[in-house]
């Protein structure tokens, strides 16, 4: 039944791909199968990483999205994340995280060797602009 459901979500399931469910003694694919419907419930940090890994499996774009806005509201610290929020586009996470850099040296180090290059472009633009914002300071710049 979850799969039938899901084909709505994903041309994933729509393919002849068999779907193998194991036990989990954690419940991170429960928890995933629910957020895939649509429960928000809370997302605890050792899951976030699982439930994205399941997302792009299974090509699930509003999960990661969920994940993202959720990990935003729970306002974790993210710096160590970056390579994750690149990876799976999770633009909230990379807003907040530059909203926490005091200055253009703190976030090239942060920024520096973390595959930026596969960034989307509108991490990108965001990057950029905030290194516009230290660099000219008191100017107003639109993303």
């Amino acid at each position: 039944m979850f799969v039938q459901l899901l084909t709505f979500h994903s041309p994933y399931f729509n393919s002849d791909k068999a779907i193998e469910i194991k036990d989990d003694p954690t419940n991170v694919f429960d928890d995933f199968l629910q957020i895939a419907h649509g429960v928000r419930g809370t997302i605890l940090l050792y899951r976030a990483l699982e439930l994205l890994k399941f997302a792009k499996t299974y090509n699930l774009s509003h999960v990661i999205q969920l994940v993202d806005q959720k990990t935003k509201l729970e306002c974790w610290r993210i710096e160590i994340f970056i390579p994750d929020a690149i990876e799976y586009g999770l633009d909230h996470w990379m807003a907040y995280f530059l909203r926490e850099q005091g200055t253009s040296e703190e976030l090239a180090g942060n920024l520096k060797g973390k595959n930026v290059e596969r960034m989307s472009g509108e991490m990108m633009k965001k990057c950029v602009k905030r290194f516009f914002e230290f660099v000219i300071p008191n100017k107003h710049f639109v993303c």
